[in-house]
Parts: structure tokens; C-alpha cells; sequence
């Protein structure tokens, strides 16, 4: 498919998916104005921002895949191969660098990250400080790639992948507590104006962060497929 294709393609998903991100925001608003005040369904509240979420974050996905086509396009253009072009701009959106791992630490550091996940990750939707993880992300990802590039399960091969995806949940600079709405943290018997509240608090101050996390997922998404791993 030709690059013009591809790009008016992309153009009119983001643009349907933008749209009912934008639908979806506003039922957000009138169905927990409804359920705050006049004794409407909850439920429907979080169906809507769970549609909003997820629209936002594939109009996002898009966005980001509409810039990453035009930039190989145009490197393709100026005598580049397409692999070398998607290398380029690879490292043009990756701050990650190289990082000496000693091979006998390979297996502790999965198996404590996996830990973490397991028992500490944060809530689908928050995001948790990095300095949470027991190492450094980098650290993480070439344990993570090493254990790749050695397993031959098929299963544990999906499992290291969902992890490595997982990384983008920690965020330099989010503070001592998680940054998000965490359902789960609600006291659903409270009055309908107190949990109005505090749903407001949760989700205060995310969207930034819920930004960042979706590029991170993506350039690290990228990196396992320039790596032939995902």
C-alpha cells in the first residue's frame, strides 16, 4: 500500500475514533451529573469513560503510527531502506541506551519484576512512580530481552512480552502514591456526592501521565518488533 494510502487511511480512523472519544467524554459528564444528583445508574457512567478511555488512547495509537509512517516515508525518499528507516526512527523516539547486564542476574531481575506485577503493579488505568520498581527500567528490559531471546516456551515468550509492554505503567516524577481512578479504591456505599468526589480526586492530574504511558507502550512495542520478538 502506498504511503498517501496509508496515511488517508489513518487519517479517517483518528478521526472516527476522535470523535467518539469526544461523545463518549460528554456522556461521561451528563451520566455523572445524572447519577450524582438525580439518582441515575453509576454504570452507565463507567461504561462511558471506559469507551472515552479507550478511544482516546486508539486515536492516540494512530496519531503516533500517522507520524512514524511520513517520517520513514520521507527517509525512504532520501535513499534510506525501509529497515534502515525504521531503525532511525527507532532511536529517534527511544531514550533507551545500552545497558552492561551480567548474565547471572538475568533471572533474578524477571523474577523480582514479575513479582512486582504480580503483587504490586498499578491498577489498569494508574500509573505508579519508577523508583517502585526493585530496578531500574533499563536494567529491566535487557533482562527481559535476554529471557526472550533464551525461552523457547511459547508462554513464557507471551508472559515476558506483556511485561516488557507492562514497563510503561512506571513514570519518573508521579510521587509516593498512583496517579489514576482505580475503581477498585471506591467505597461504593458511600452517598452518590461523596463518591462524585472522589472519583473527580482519582482522575485529577491523569491525563498527562495516561499520555506518557501510551507513547512508552508503543515505542517499547516497536522496539520488540525491531528486535523480530514480538
Amino acid at each position: 500500500m502506498k504511503t498517501n494510502s496509508k496515511l488517508a487511511i489513518l487519517q479517517l480512523m483518528s478521526g472516527l475514533f476522535g470523535w467518539v472519544w469526544i461523545i463518549a467524554s460528554l456522556a461521561a459528564l451528563y451520566f455523572l451529573a445524572v447519577a450524582a444528583f438525580s439518582d441515575g445508574l453509576w454504570s452507565n457512567f463507567f461504561w462511558a469513560v471506559g469507551i472515552s478511555v479507550v478511544a482516546k488512547w486508539l486515536t492516540r495509537g494512530i496519531e503516533d503510527n500517522k507520524t512514524r509512517v511520513a517520517f520513514e516515508a520521507k527517509l525512504v525518499e532520501e535513499g534510506h531502506t525501509p529497515e534502515e528507516a525504521g531503525n532511525i526512527w527507532l532511536q529517534q523516539y527511544s531514550s533507551n541506551g545500552s545497558v552492561d547486564l551480567p548474565s547471572n542476574n538475568i533471572e533474578t531481575i524477571v523474577q523480582e519484576y514479575g513479582g512486582v506485577l504480580e503483587n504490586s503493579a498499578p491498577a489498569p488505568g494508574c500509573v505508579s512512580d519508577s523508583k517502585n520498581l526493585p530496578y531500574s527500567k533499563q536494567e529491566i528490559q535487557q533482562a527481559l530481552i535476554a529471557a526472550l531471546n533464551l525461552s523457547t516456551d511459547p508462554q513464557i515468550k507471551e508472559h515476558l512480552k506483556t511485561g516488557y509492554i507492562s514497563l510503561a505503567d512506571w513514570q519518573d516524577g508521579v510521587g509516593d502514591s498512583d496517579i489514576g481512578l482505580d475503581v477498585s479504591t471506591l467505597d461504593m456505599s458511600q452517598d452518590t456526592q461523596a463518591l462524585a468526589k472522589a472519583v473527580l480526586e482519582q482522575s485529577e492530574g491523569s491525563e498527562k501521565w495516561n499520555v506518557l504511558v501510551r507513547q512508552e507502550q508503543e515505542v517499547l512495542k516497536q522496539e520488540l518488533q525491531a528486535l523480530g520478538l514480538w
